[in-house]
């Protein structure tokens, strides 16, 4: 399975008044590198790992550090909107996925499979058909495959053993034998 991001939308989230970024030339191996406009020759401040947080949230509704949902909307914001988009592919298929918070206190997400929306009943299922069926992994598994960052590393053998079956379930998408056995 072949995962392409395409676009992050952000609006209100964190640091963020309204941003997009387009990964079309980026594949493979991504250096991400901050520019600070406020600090000449400083990286820190730029964004890097608020970028990250809003992919890992539009797609998990979670964040790495366990922020509440409350503290992503931008505090600067008039309106309290907050929502970030995602647009990716996997395979032949492009998807958007949105999600956000309506006036900082109601949550949402929608689904959309080639421009036709997908949402089912409930944030629940519409996460768990994201995971299950579309991405083929948790947070957990996405977060310790696509991204290597300085503050946060994985040491495999250090992991305990039902966390090293499933990752490792998750990464082949072999947990069907785990099922049988």
């Amino acid at each position: 399975m072949e995962l392409i991001f395409k676009k992050l939308e952000m609006h209100s989230f964190m640091p963020f008044e309204d941003e997009i970024f387009e990964f079309d030339r980026m594949r493979g191996l991504t250096l991400i590198k901050g520019v600070n406009r406020d600090i000449p020759d400083e990286t820190n401040g730029a964004g890097k790992t608020c970028m990250v947080s809003g992919l890992i949230y539009a797609l998990f509704g979670e964040m790495q550090n366990k922020v509440k949902n409350e503290h992503l909307v931008n505090r600067y914001a008039k309106d309290k909107d907050m929502r970030v988009s995602l647009s990716f592919a996997v395979g032949n298929i492009s998807y958007r996925v949105a999600r956000g918070l309506s006036r900082g206190k109601t949550s949402y997400l929608e689904l959309y499979e080639n421009e036709k929306e997908t949402t089912k009943s409930s944030i629940a299922e519409t996460q768990q058909y994201l995971e299950n069926e579309i991405l083929r992994c948790n947070v957990a598994t996405f977060s310790r495959t696509m991204f290597l960052t300085s503050s946060q590393t994985y040491n495999f053998y250090e992991m305990k053993k039902s966390d090293k079956k499933e990752f490792v379930e998750q990464l082949f998408d072999i947990g069907v034998f785990g099922d049988m056995y």
